[in-house]
């Protein structure tokens, strides 16, 4: 039997998860380290470039080429293991969230988060440009397109809670404090986390609400990007020749129908994220509307700020 985790894990989550099926396995006593046997396998691995397994701490045989083992005690809660075919069993979200956060930093983890939870996936530009559907660029090599998320928030969290004893688990459940559901685009994921990450994460610490919640307006409900209080919001414009004169002018109309309906929107441009003083002026200006006041950052929290900064002006690429 193998048991697949970590970021492969999650990918089958997103291309096959009506396929997976559930069972009464929680057992990892038959989990091995070697799916040479499994030819069908041979594809996938190669897509994913390391194979990651969950193997039962009494397993000897834990190293194959290529694979990566995580050791798990020998049995799991209920629901932790899902089948995908005969003799091959998927991590759940949460058991396969925790196994990956090992090898992530903070900040890469906090936004797989998001992305689980998005309404959008990177994908590979392939070479006649973005498909028809629709879509974006965020750099160079990927851009996204809109889906439907792959799980809620509370779901994750449930998830997650389901294997709190595993090491690691309560890194990611303390993360998720600052996650939201229903980012529609990886720089909406980049403001968010910016707007609500606490001070030491480089964030300003803005209370969280939601994500493209509706409001109701004169001309019927409208979203808002990022909520921080009922009153008060942040908008992110993309940048022109992206967006088009069509959809910067339905965004300059929906932001005047919830300014309207009393709601403060603070506008962001993709200059503005780029820039730490330009947008350290912009949550200047938010904190007004919500009665909060920002000041200039402690040396550790410019620091905590300049790597995220680099961060979320770094290319988003496929995490899963």
């Amino acid at each position: 039997m193998i048991v697949i985790t970590d970021i492969p894990a999650l990918t089958i989550h997103r291309r096959f998860g009506k396929a997976l099926v559930s069972t009464d396995a929680t057992s990892l006593k038959e989990a091995s380290g070697d799916p040479s046997q499994d030819l069908d396998l041979a594809a996938f691995m190669r897509e994913c470039g390391t194979l990651h397994l969950l193997v039962g701490k009494d397993t000897k045989k834990r190293h194959a080429k290529g694979v990566v083992c995580h050791t798990a005690p020998q049995e799991l809660p209920p629901g932790c293991l899902l089948k995908l075919r005969d003799g091959v069993l998927v991590a759940s979200i949460g058991l396969a969230l925790v196994s990956a956060s090992r090898h992530l930093d903070d900040l890469t983890l906090l936004r797989l988060c998001y992305e689980l939870c998005a309404d959008y996936e990177i994908i590979e530009l392939p070479e006649e440009g973005l498909p028809s559907e629709g879509g974006d660029i965020c750099h160079d090599t990927y851009g996204y397109r809109q889906r439907t998320r792959l799980i809620g928030i509370a779901d994750l969290r449930a998830s997650v809670e389901t294997v709190a004893f595993l090491r690691g688990a309560k890194r990611v459940l303390d993360l998720l404090d600052y996650v939201a559901e229903g980012s529609a685009s990886p720089r909406e994921t980049d403001v968010a986390m910016y707007v609500w990450c606490p001070h030491r994460l480089g964030g300003y610490a803005f209370p969280m609400v939601g994500m493209n919640q509706e409001c109701a307006t004169e001309d019927g409900p409208r979203r808002n990007d990022l909520l921080v209080d009922k009153h008060a919001g942040v908008e992110y414009d993309s940048d022109a020749e992206h967006a088009g004169a069509r959809k910067n002018s339905a965004d300059s109309a929906r932001k005047k129908l919830l300014e309207l309906a009393g709601r403060k929107v603070v506008s962001l441009t993709n200059d503005e994220v780029k820039s730490p003083k330009l947008f350290f002026n912009s949550m200047r200006l938010l904190g007004r509307y919500t009665g909060r006041t920002v000041r200039p950052p402690s040396k550790r929290t410019k620091e905590a700020r300049d790597r995220l900064h680099a961060f979320v002006n770094s290319p988003h690429t496929p995490l899963f």
